[in-house]
Parts: C-alpha cells; structure tokens; sequence
C-alpha cells in the first residue's frame, strides 16, 4: 500500500512539474481565434453624403447649383370654380404645385400674375391664389402652375454598414414666400423636364430665409454604394439652398452582425 501511495505521489510531482509555469490561477488570461477565417464582425461605421452625382463623397454640407428652368406642372380643377373666387378645387391631386408658383397657359378668368398661396394635399384637394377670379372656370380646366426651378442632387452611402433611411435638412437663403421643395421619385426622374416615372413625395418644403428640421427618408441605401437621386424644386430663379445629411445611430442603422467577408 505504502508503494502504491508513493506511485501516486510521483505522478502527481510530475504532472505539476510539466504544467506551465506562467500559468497561474490568478494570472491566467484566455485567448480565442474564430475557427473560420471566413467569418468577421462588422464594424458600426455609417455616414451618408450629399453631392451632384453618385460618386461624391465630401462630407461638408453639399450647396446645390444654380437651378434650371423647364418644369411646369398642370392639375385639372374639379367642379366649376365662381367668378371672384380665391379657392380652387383639384381634382385628383394638388402634387407637384408649390407655394410661389404663378399661374399661366391663359385661362379666361384667372389673372396675370396670380400666385399659388397654400395647398391642400388631402381631400377637398384645392389650392388658394392671389388674386380672385374675373370670370366661371369650368370644370376639367387645367391649371398649369409655372415659375418651376429644380436641380438634381444624390445622397450615397459612403461606409460600410447598410442603411435603412437617412435624415435630410436644408437652408434656403433671403426671405418671401417663395420655396424649395425637396422631393424623390418612386421611378426614375426625366431631369430635362421634370417627370418622374412613378410617385413623387414631397420630403419637405422650406420658404425663403429658413431652416428646416431634420426629415427622415425612409429610402434604404446598401453598403458603401448606395445611392438615391432626389430633386430640389424651386418657384423663382436666384433662391440657394444648402442640403445636410445625417445619419443617426438606431434610427438610420441596422445593428452590427457577423457577416461573411
């Protein structure tokens, strides 16, 4: 038995002798490697930027050019309209108009240089004018909206995490009532004459001398390339406007996840 008990001893000598020394209880630290190199985590970098084409990618506030003229916009008024009237009813829908905008195409009964003052976007869709009107306007007369400025713009995803929207804000210089109005399209834009091919959604509107609050856009952007084309619709030549993007964490973002490499 004594023999037995000093085998076990031995052993047990032995074992501690050939453990590593450095590794002592207190002192012992882990380390792990993934198993696949295939395999990383992605890193929560995310910064969305405006610019003139898909490419840019300065991150100051992006201030749009010189806008071109070519785009009016033209709704059909829905019932007749009463001569000395400040109110008329659109029939279908009042988007693409914008405060500022003068109405022209001649129509017996609206003045020259009458102006859109609001808009309504929900039914009874109509928009108020300037001036009142001089004579009936029959039902199904269009009323063609001009002073139409726009300039096209990009917003691109430059990091690399995908985006599920971004925000949007804008300064738009002097003081009137005249607007730039921010839009995108559901389609794709015909920037010589202002179509889109599908939808347009209104973003948001600022009047002259004004600042807008941060709009989200619910557009998602993929990682490092994503982009969208969006337009900025003025009703007078001359007005600037400065575009910022923002990019919120939680809001704007999808969490890291592991993803292939």
């Amino acid at each position: 038995m004594r023999n037995l008990r000093l085998v076990a001893v031995a052993a047990l000598v032995g074992a501690i002798t050939m453990a590593p020394t450095e590794l002592l209880p207190s002192f012992a630290v882990v380390k792990a490697s993934s198993a696949s190199g295939s395999h990383s985590i992605a890193t929560a970098q995310f910064q969305a930027v405006a610019g003139a084409t898909s490419a840019a990618t300065t991150t100051a506030a992006y201030a749009l050019p010189t806008f071109t003229a070519g785009c009016t916009q033209a709704r059909s008024s829905s019932g007749s309209t009463a001569s000395g009237a400040t109110t008329i009813v659109i029939a279908t829908s009042t988007t693409g108009y914008q405060v500022g905008m003068v109405i022209t195409a001649p129509v017996a009964g609206i003045q020259v240089g009458t102006k859109i003052l609001t808009i309504k976007a929900t039914a009874p869709r109509n928009i108020t004018i300037s001036l009142p009107t001089t004579a009936i306007i029959a039902t199904g007369t269009a009323i063609t909206g001009n002073g139409c400025w726009q300039q096209y713009f990009n917003v691109n995803n430059i990091k690399p995490l995908a985006l599920v929207s971004f925000g949007i804000s804008q300064v738009v210089s002097s003081s009137g009532v005249d607007t730039i109005t921010l839009q995108r399209c559901a389609g794709t834009w015909t920037e010589a004459t202002g179509i889109c091919s599908g939808a347009i959604t209104t973003i948001v509107t600022t009047t002259m001398g004004g600042t807008s609050a941060v709009t989200t856009v619910p557009v998602a952007l993929v990682a490092n390339t994503g982009t969208v084309r969006l337009r900025a619709l003025a009703t007078i030549n001359g007005i600037t406007s400065t575009i910022s993007i923002s990019v919120r964490a939680g809001t704007d973002t999808r969490a890291a996840t592991v993803t292939n490499s």
